[in-house]
């Protein structure tokens, strides 16, 4: 896949603020090469979008930086090579390590509830200036329909994830949320609900399904898809990954709700 940037890349000198200067090669020979090697590709792709994102000169340069820098300085000691990581949201290779954490931490609590289902439940895309309402009218509205479902007797138990693309052709972005929800019959009881307190959004754009061995991947991949198609060629629009970003700031993006919040620990 190629991606294309919006403008030619600047570059940071060795004289930036934020540089940790020049240090000593590593030893990779003790390494293994390939693993290393999809590292420096991942590095490489996050270096290009941060530096853009920081070249927007707002109130999240610093944050862009620090994923810029992330893994800057590699420590080794023997056969180990270590370094700090970001954890923003925009590093490749932090929200893999971040991906596979949550997997490894879900994955069995998971399996001991019975037929989960995958459910998307989605909203009408809406402007950049509105993302930020938008996501909390919908977890306020979420909120409301488990406290409805409680009442009824009905105990919705899974997880919550937040997720946001952006439509290049409109301008405009979707969020939305995809869930592993337990039992067949909550799942289509929210689905439902989700409907009724949303009359606008589309009932051919939510959907409930089994879970499969996929779903977790499916469930914590990306939160914001920053690769976007125009005129038949992968792009990445930075100011409406700046919006997504800002948007998101401060706010969870997987939840658990129901008795799995009293299996995981909040790490």
């Amino acid at each position: 896949m190629t991606n294309i940037l919006e403008k030619p890349l600047p570059s940071y000198s060795h004289s930036d603020k934020n540089s940790h200067g020049s240090g000593v090669a590593l030893d990779t020979s003790v390494l293994p090469r390939k693993p290393l090697h999809k590292r420096a590709q991942s590095k490489h792709f996050t270096n290009k979008l941060a530096v853009q994102l920081a070249e927007l000169r707002n109130e999240r340069e610093q944050y862009y930086r620090n994923a810029f820098y992330c893994n800057h300085i590699l420590t080794q000691v023997g056969n180990k090579i270590t370094g700090k990581y970001c954890k923003t949201r925009i590093c490749n290779t932090c929200n893999r390590i971040r991906m596979a954490n949550l997997i490894e931490g879900y994955d069995s609590v998971l399996s001991r509830y019975n037929d989960l289902q995958f459910v998307t439940l989605t909203v009408p895309n809406c402007p950049g200036e509105e993302l930020p309402a938008t996501i909390v009218k919908m977890q306020r509205t979420f909120t409301r329909i488990v406290d409805r479902l409680r009442k009824r007797g009905i105990k919705p138990s899974g997880l919550r994830k937040m997720e946001i693309t952006y439509n290049s052709t409109k301008r405009n972005y979707h969020p939305h949320y995809h869930l592993v929800v337990s039992g067949a019959d909550v799942a289509r009881s929210i689905l439902t609900e989700w409907l009724i307190s949303n009359p606008t959004a589309s009932e051919k754009a939510q959907d409930v399904r089994a879970v499969t061995n996929d779903s977790l991947k499916e469930l914590f991949k990306y939160t914001a898809k920053v690769v976007t198609t125009i005129n038949g060629k992968q792009t990445i629009v930075l100011k409406a990954v700046d919006t997504i970003i800002a948007a998101l700031h401060g706010r969870r993006i997987i939840q658990p709700f129901g008795e799995i919040r009293k299996e995981v620990s909040e790490d």
